[in-house]
């Protein structure tokens, strides 16, 4: 026998002692991580009470191999890395009635299908693996938990973002998602980014309007030409004599753009449209006793 045949014995055997010991102990849990298997073991589907079920919880990195720890982090261990093969193992997941939970993250795993019909499965975490689509897992209906961290999908179908019982979403950018901007998604592995994502889909379905209004904001010190340079936008002449600006000075203009459309500015102080600012602006910080003698806001 040759040493990878005889590894793959122990490890069988190993997955065999496991599923004996959740026989008799019924705790409705089973790790078979890092063991890697290539087929279902005898005796899996016969557990029809389990609720949790671990095929990956590993990965490889950095010449480490890291373990998922109870509390759900990510250790380094001394152990060799072996991720299963778990498509032919996902086969078997329908006889199991009770599941809820599976977590296949670092196995070698790309397609989804298997799970199709698994609609008591709350939470899939599928981070590290090769999976590239997602809407096989538009029938899993009481799915509520998705965890796609680095993974390879090239789709955002809406039938899975908007399942009903679907709370959470981990999931980073990818070119392949095109317009869903990099903002929306999650920055970080712990991010749960469904309630921006939904929002972001709810906005496009609105229909998209032409936006004419820009403003402009002219700082700087006094003296300088800031007044001058505001009146040459607006298309007046120069005027040698201006006093020095004290306090804020607000005009709007309107100008002319391709096509004989026009762009407008807002004709008040504290005007605001509706789409017009930037999501995520930055924060005005107010100077000490007021606005400095300088400031003109020219639109």
């Amino acid at each position: 026998m040759t040493k990878d045949k005889r590894q793959t014995a122990e490890y069988l055997d190993i997955a065999h002692e496991r599923i004996a010991a959740e026989k008799a102990a019924r705790t409705g849990r089973l790790d078979l991580s890092n063991l890697g298997l290539t087929r279902p073991p005898p005796g899996l589907s016969e557990l029809d009470w389990l609720e949790e079920l671990i095929l990956g919880g590993g990965r490889e990195a950095s010449s480490y191999v890291y373990r998922r720890s109870d509390a759900g982090g990510w250790k380094a261990t001394d152990e060799a890395y072996n991720p299963s093969r778990i498509e032919p193992i996902l086969s078997v997941l329908t006889k199991l009635p009770r599941l809820r939970s599976l977590d296949c993250s670092g196995a070698e795993l790309q397609d989804l299908s298997p799970l199709a019909d698994l609609s008591a499965l709350e939470s899939l975490n599928c981070r590290f693996t090769q999976v590239t689509d997602l809407k096989p897992l538009a029938g899993c209906s009481g799915l509520r938990k998705l965890d796609c961290w680095e993974t390879r999908i090239t789709n955002l179908p809406e039938s899975v973002i908007e399942l009903p019982s679907l709370k959470e979403l981990i999931i980073q950018a990818r070119p392949e998602f095109g317009h869903i901007p990099a903002e929306v998604l999650s920055q970080s592995s712990g991010d749960n980014c469904l309630s921006r994502l939904r929002a972001h889909l709810a906005d496009l379905d609105t229909g998209a309007e032409l936006l004419r209004d820009l403003k402009v904001i002219v700082l700087g010190n006094g003296r300088i030409g800031k007044t001058q340079l505001c009146r040459r936008l607006r298309g007046e002449e120069f005027e040698a004599d201006a006093d020095s600006t004290h306090g804020i000075s607000v005009t709007s203009v309107e100008l002319a753009m391709p096509g004989d459309s026009e762009i407008r500015g807002p004709e008040s102080v504290g005007f605001r449209r509706p789409g017009y600012l930037p999501r995520y602006p930055r924060p005005v910080h107010a100077h000490p006793g007021g606005l400095p003698a300088g400031l003109d806001a020219g639109q």
